[in-house]
């Protein structure tokens, strides 16, 4: 929300929407008040189609501090989504391939992902890129191709 509130005001056509649920959503909802960013934020609650919600997006941003693989950067990569991401420790760097299929941003500094943000607002033309890349990166981990090394591994065991 921090990275998202200066582009709220340059870019009032954009909306950031936050999916999920849990014991934060009072303190988030005091946070967007406290913000001014009512009708720029939208709190959603968990979705069964987080698919078809990415497919109404135009990026997707993991702030997460700490990830291991994040599943959620492939689906978003499936659907041909540029992905904004920290560089944690482990995680997105093993998926992302930055400036080719999504961007990575040092671990915590919340201005570098507003910068990412706002280029790949700013610039459809790289949002589209990033966007086909990530679609064909995300390929590579198919069913029909992990598929068969995973069944080698158990059948080694």
């Amino acid at each position: 929300m921090r990275a998202f509130e200066p582009l709220a005001a340059e870019h009032p056509d954009w909306t950031l929407r936050i999916f999920g649920g849990g014991d934060q959503h009072a303190r988030l909802k005091a946070e967007i008040a406290g913000r001014g960013l009512a009708g720029r934020v939208e709190l959603r609650a968990r979705t069964p189609s987080l698919a078809g919600e990415m497919e109404r997006a135009s990026i997707y941003a993991l702030s997460s501090r700490r990830e291991g693989l994040p599943m959620v950067v492939l689906e978003a990569m499936a659907k041909g989504l540029p992905v904004v991401a920290f560089d944690c420790p482990t995680g997105p760097a093993e998926l992302i391939t930055p400036g080719r299929d999504g961007l990575l941003v040092p671990p915590g500094d919340v201005g570098a992902l507003t910068a990412a943000l706002r280029e790949l607002i700013e610039d459809p033309g790289l949002r589209d890129r990033l966007g086909e890349e990530a679609r064909r990166s995300a390929r590579a981990y198919d069913l029909d191709r992990v598929g068969p090394a995973w069944s080698d591994v158990l059948r080694g065991l």
